[in-house]
């Protein structure tokens, strides 16, 4: 009796739904992406060609920088669609990415497409631009980075409450000041006068020089 032979593994071709949309998405992403490069290359550039730059300048292209990314994660929630529908990205998620060619020679093609900066893609490249999480260095920068602002933004919380609590001190003693001239200006006020200053005046010279002093004899 033969043994029986195992079932022959099929093999099932994988078929992309909607290629032609996936294309346009693919590109309307790498357009978009050029032109946030470029926006970061020009920024670098200036700050490394100039000593001093202009601060409304440098602020005008961060702006069109934050622009261009806003812009980007409002396509992206339409899986860059053009008119499309917000589904959070679901179309792009939905597609399955899997390396064509593993290869450790150096592949000219992929360099021109890389600016030089990817010469093969090989068992130690393919992961590290497939990967769905963040590299554990970036993440370790990244979350050194949040505890440093979160360290900042405490501490000028705490200036800000002793700010707040040195107004208050010296919103108390303005206050404590202001009654206190409201009295003596009150008590002023209602303090009359015992003395009239030419009268004052007249006894002064009176006495000093005899003014007003009746100089002649008795009556005979």
């Amino acid at each position: 009796m033969n043994p029986q032979e195992p079932p022959a593994i099929q093999m099932v071709p994988i078929r992309q739904s909607h290629p032609e949309l996936l294309k346009t998405s693919i590109d309307a992403i790498q357009t978009k992406l050029l032109i946030l490069k470029r926006g970061i290359e020009e920024l670098l550039f200036s700050l490394d060609a100039n000593d001093k730059v202009s601060w409304p300048a440098f602020m005008a292209k961060c702006s069109s920088l934050a622009a261009d990314l806003s812009s980007i994660q409002t396509a992206l929630r339409k899986s860059m669609v053009t008119n499309g529908n917000e589904d959070n990205g679901e179309f792009l998620k939905s597609q399955l990415l899997l390396p064509y060619t593993i290869s450790p020679e150096v592949n000219p093609k992929l360099l021109e497409l890389t600016e030089q900066r990817v010469p093969c893609w090989n068992h130690e490249t393919a992961p590290a631009f497939l990967r769905t999480k963040l590299d554990p260095r970036v993440e370790d920068d990244y979350l050194q980075l949040e505890a440093e602002a979160n360290q900042y933004q405490n501490a000028v919380k705490k200036r800000f409450d002793q700010v707040s609590l040195m107004n208050k001190h010296l919103e108390s003693v303005v206050q404590a000041v202001n009654e206190q001239m409201t009295r003596l200006n009150r008590n002023a006020d209602g303090t009359k006068m015992t003395y009239n200053n030419q009268q004052t005046e007249t006894l002064i010279r009176t006495v000093y020089t005899g003014e007003g002093l009746n100089s002649g004899g008795r009556k005979r």
